[in-house]
């Protein structure tokens, strides 16, 4: 079983989950209007801390930067973040991106 250090560093470089989100819109996001607000019975780590999240899509911190900085699974906040993708809230680039 690895440590968390260990999946980051071997996911750094695989492709996917190496992408900088960044906000289209500007100005909080109604979450719920696009089914993206977070059920603190079902994932109270990522309920605690989605308005954090949201802060750190500038375009300046990979995926792993986040996931690192918010201690949350990488997989959560990829799966998250797809979801914001999908509802056409973030863009996704393969470099850091200057606002």
């Amino acid at each position: 079983n690895e440590d968390r250090a260990t999946v980051v560093a071997r996911r750094r470089f695989e492709g996917p989950v190496h992408y900088y989100p960044r906000r289209r819109l500007k100005g909080p996001v109604m979450l719920s209007r696009y089914g993206l607000w977070v059920d603190w019975r079902e994932d109270r780590q990522l309920n605690l801390k989605t308005e954090e999240l949201m802060m750190m899509l500038e375009g300046d911190q990979s995926l792993i930067d986040i996931a690192w900085e918010l201690k949350l699974p990488l997989d959560t906040v990829e799966q998250y973040l797809d979801r914001f993708h999908e509802a056409g809230l973030i863009e996704k680039h393969d470099a850091p991106q200057n606002r």
